[in-house]
C-alpha cells in the first residue's frame, strides 16, 4: 500500500471515528445541561456521587476521543500521525501538541465535574432539584455510539476492508494527495469553520465570567433608549439588572415572587440575555 493511499484511508477512518465519539460527547453535554441548565464547569462538583453511570459514560467518551488504545480514535490518530510524520514533521508535531492540550482540558473538566465535594446548580431556573442519573432513553442514544467506538477499535480491519476499495488506487491516490497539497485554498472553508468553532468556544468560556460587564452594557443601552420616558420604566429595568447580576450558577439568589403584570417589557434585550 502506498503512503498516499494509507493517508487517505486514515483520514476516512478518522471521520468515522470522530462522528461516533464526538456525537456521544455532545449527547452527554446535553444531559449535563438538562440537569443543571448551565454549561459552566465551575457550577458542578462531585456529580459522580449522584450519577455514577453518567460519570462512567462521560469518562469513556472522553478517553476514547483522546485516542486511548482499544478505541477507534486511537487507530485513526495513529494512522494519520504515522503517515504524516515523514512528509510533514512540523505539522505532525503541532498535531501532537494539540492532542496533549486536549487531554489536559478533558482531564480538568472530568476532575471538576465528577470529583470532589458535591455541588450542583439546583437553584438555576429550570434545573432539577436533584441530579438524576442517565435515563433509559438517553442511554439508548449514547451507549451504541460508544460500543461502536470500541468495536471499530478492536475489529479495525472490518471497516478498512469497506473503505479501501472505494478509494482511488495507485496514481489516483497520489494525484488526490498532490491536488490537496498544491491547492491549500481549497481547504479555506474548513479552516474558517474550525476557526469559528474555536472562537465560539472561547466566547462561551469568556461570557459567564464577564456577565456583569455584558449585562451592564445592555442595561446602559436600554437606559439610553428609554431616556425621556416617565415613571418606572427605568426603575423596572434597573431592578431586573440587579436581580440578573446577583444570579450565578451554583449560588443562591433571590427571585421576585410577586405576580407579573401584563405590561410591556421595559428592557427586552436584558430579558433575552437573562433567559
Amino acid at each position: 500500500m502506498s503512503l498516499d493511499l494509507f493517508l487517505l484511508l486514515a483520514a476516512v477512518f478518522q471521520m468515522v471515528s470522530h462522528g461516533l465519539l464526538t456525537g456521544a460527547l455532545f449527547l452527554l453535554s446535553g444531559v449535563l445541561y438538562e440537569r443543571g441548565r448551565t454549561y459552566e464547569i465551575s457550577a458542578y462538583s462531585g456529580v459522580a456521587e449522584r450519577a455514577p453511570t453518567f460519570a462512567a459514560l462521560t469518562g469513556v467518551a472522553a478517553f476514547a476521543s483522546l485516542g486511548l488504545p482499544g478505541f477507534a480514535g486511537f487507530i485513526a490518530e495513529f494512522q494519520i500521525l504515522a503517515g504524516s510524520l515523514g512528509p510533514q514533521p512540523v505539522a505532525t508535531g503541532l498535531a501532537v501538541l494539540g492532542i496533549l492540550l486536549t487531554a489536559g482540558l478533558f482531564l480538568r473538566a472530568l476532575r471538576q465535574i465528577f470529583l470532589g465535594p458535591l455541588r450542583l446548580p439546583a437553584i438555576a431556573p429550570g434545573a432539577e432539584p436533584s441530579f438524576r442519573d442517565i435515563r433509559a432513553h438517553e442511554a439508548i442514544s449514547i451507549v451504541p455510539l460508544l460500543v461502536l467506538g470500541v468495536v471499530l477499535g478492536v475489529t479495525t480491519r472490518f471497516v478498512l476492508d469497506i473503505i479501501e476499495p472505494r478509494l482511488p488506487q495507485g496514481a489516483g491516490a497520489a494525484r488526490a494527495m498532490t491536488e490537496m497539497n498544491e491547492n491549500p485554498l481549497d481547504l479555506l472553508p474548513e479552516v474558517l469553520l474550525a476557526a469559528s468553532a474555536v472562537l465560539g468556544l472561547l466566547l462561551g468560556a469568556w461570557m459567564p465570567r464577564h456577565r456583569q460587564w455584558v449585562v451592564g452594557a445592555l442595561a446602559g443601552g436600554e437606559r439610553r433608549g428609554h431616556r425621556g420616558r416617565r415613571g418606572g420604566g427605568n426603575r423596572s429595568c434597573h431592578d431586573r439588572l440587579r436581580r440578573t447580576l446577583r444570579y450565578r450558577p451554583g449560588h443562591e439568589h433571590q427571585q421576585d415572587h410577586h405576580p407579573r403584570r401584563h405590561t410591556p417589557d421595559p428592557c427586552p434585550r436584558l430579558g433575552a440575555l437573562a433567559r
